[in-house]
């Protein structure tokens, strides 16, 4: 997005100030929560525009599936199991099918940036994956101010999210390096 013509000019300050503690390697001051609120509620179209990508928190899912037991109970109905002992193919396997099922069935985010721009041209980016509550809707998690939108993308998947494109190839080692 270029420079936000329509930006309100009480929080014009708080931007340029936004823009430039990024760049000089600062944390941006607290009122950035009315930059978040402003864009949550008066500028939400904006902000849903700017999709980056969906994603799944692959460390979550893991957190809650990635183990022996919970394999060995989703197995339970389609094998006789009392004496089968687990390997790296079965727990891959069964990480890979509790994806897919996400990634059809589940609960994905949508990774958002917005770009942040002064008149001098100078930017950065706050970014924010958006979930959805049941009945609170969709809600926002803002994660910060970033100098590029590779940054942003870079924090994100350090929290363990994986995007729409990797779905189907997480590596074999991240999956085990996951497992519990």
């Amino acid at each position: 997005m270029t420079y936000q013509a329509n930006f309100p000019e009480k929080f014009l300050e708080i931007k340029n100030k936004v823009i430039e503690n990024i760049l000089l390697g600062a944390d941006p001051q607290a009122d950035i929560e009315l930059i978040y609120e402003w864009l949550s509620v008066e500028r939400w179209d904006d902000l849903l525009g700017e999709l980056d990508s969906w994603a799944m928190n692959l460390s979550y899912l893991a957190e809650l599936k990635f183990d022996d037991e919970n394999m060995k109970y989703y197995l339970e109905d389609t094998q006789d199991i009392v004496n089968v002992e687990f390997t790296n193919k079965m727990r891959l396997d069964y990480a890979r099918e509790m994806i897919d099922y996400e990634t059809m069935h589940g609960e994905l985010v949508s990774i958002n940036s917005y770009r942040l721009e002064r008149t001098d041209g100078k930017f950065a980016y706050i970014g924010c994956y958006i979930e959805t509550q049941g009945q609170g809707g969709a809600v926002p998690k803002w994660c910060g101010t970033f100098k590029t939108k590779e940054d942003f993308i870079d924090y994100i998947k350090d929290l363990g999210f994986i995007f729409a494109d990797e779905f189907t190839s997480v590596p074999d080692e991240k999956i085990l390096g996951l497992w519990r």
